[in-house]
């Protein structure tokens, strides 16, 4: 697992890399399993910055953004929260984002962020593939403790 951060500290912290999330190396392209950000909030192209992410991932890979509610569905967007969320979307609008990627992206999953993230922020992660994976969630009827399930489909 490797991080990237834009900033010049980047080189402080282990396995982060000094990279503009918007950018992406040519030998990272369908190399990663997944793909994690809390941060498509600091993106100056939301849309560039999805489709870079999706174009990282190999096949079967996972895509899963972070959003937190309290940041725009409770009233900070265009009413001077941080400047640093320069996005300012509702969770509708990453949805509809994700889904838009003409990579084909297709949302399997929205999952409540752990604990207080959930409880205190709002927070929830999206998870997506791509729809050439042949991979969609279902829950097997046989035993549905055991939650929702990827399986790849067969045709």
């Amino acid at each position: 697992v490797i991080g990237t951060e834009i900033s010049d500290t980047a080189t402080r912290f282990k396995d982060t890399v000094q990279l503009d999330f918007h950018e992406l190396p040519e030998q990272w392209i369908s190399k990663a399993d997944f793909v994690y950000s809390n941060a498509l909030d600091h993106a100056y192209d939301p849309k560039l910055a999805v489709s870079q992410w999706m174009r990282s991932l190999h096949q079967d890979g996972v895509l899963m953004v972070e959003h937190c509610s309290q940041m725009t569905d409770f009233g900070l967007r265009g009413s001077g929260g941080p400047e640093s969320d320069v996005f300012g979307a509702s969770f509708a609008d990453y949805l509809s984002l994700i889904m838009s990627i003409e990579s084909g992206a297709q949302i399997v999953e929205v999952l409540h962020a752990p604990k207080a993230h959930w409880y205190q922020f709002g927070c929830r992660i999206i998870v997506a593939m791509h729809r050439a994976s042949g991979m969609q969630m279902s829950i097997a009827p046989w035993d549905r403790s055991q939650g929702p399930r990827l399986q790849r489909v067969v045709s």
